[in-house]
């Protein structure tokens, strides 16, 4: 079967539901989050995936069988899926084959130098001779949610130590632009990619 990812995003409501999660284990989870808005966006972002499960699989999310990696990566037995949430939006990606996605809003950065840890000296030398404002915060960003989405489809221990090249990777970024968020896909190998807005 050919592999297929399907990206799925949303706003966060301003006002939001506090239905009972499954698995408990993902609910205790967010519930232990000592941040309001953390706790929000993790709760939004696990409640898309509910979403995106029913429309890519057909099936309810109590039909799946959830477990956690030793890096802390959620799993499931039945589709492989990778979750983020930047602001006041959250994306979720599904697969049949390993994906990690990463989702930023496109604003500038107020400092760039932590770039240099992800960044090999190509990457980062290229965004500083980008001449406008635009461009430059155009180009972070998308690097930096390449590395995110790259470090997620990888479970690492940690996000990566020292600057690592995302090109033995296969990564699709798309800007959404009414809201101006980047939501970058990464998977090991070529996939079709859909994006859907879920309202």
């Amino acid at each position: 079967m050919e592999n297929r990812i399907q990206v799925y995003y949303a706003k966060i409501p301003a006002q939001y539901g506090q239905d009972t999660l499954y698995p408990p284990a993902r609910q205790r989870e967010i519930e232990a989050c000592a941040s309001e808005k953390v706790r929000k966006e993790k709760y939004c972002a696990w409640k898309l995936l509910e979403r995106a499960v029913q429309d890519f699989l057909g099936a309810s999310i109590t039909d799946l069988r959830f477990t956690k990696s030793e890096n802390g990566k959620w799993k499931s037995d039945r589709v492989e899926f990778s979750l983020s949430h930047s602001v006041s939006a959250v994306a979720v990606a599904l697969s049949n084959a390993p994906v990690g996605v990463d989702i930023q809003r496109v604003a500038p950065l107020k400092r760039t130098d932590f770039l240099r840890k992800v960044l090999t000296e190509e990457e980062f030398a290229f965004g500083c001779e980008l001449q406008s404002e635009e461009e430059k915060t155009a180009y972070w960003i998308r690097k930096w949610t390449e590395k995110e989405s790259a470090f997620k489809l990888l479970d690492a221990p940690a996000f990566f130590t020292a600057p690592s090249p995302t090109v033995s990777l296969n990564t699709q970024t798309a800007v959404i632009d009414h809201e101006r968020y980047a939501i970058t896909v990464a998977s090991a190998f070529p996939s079709p990619v859909r994006f859907l807005f879920i309202q």
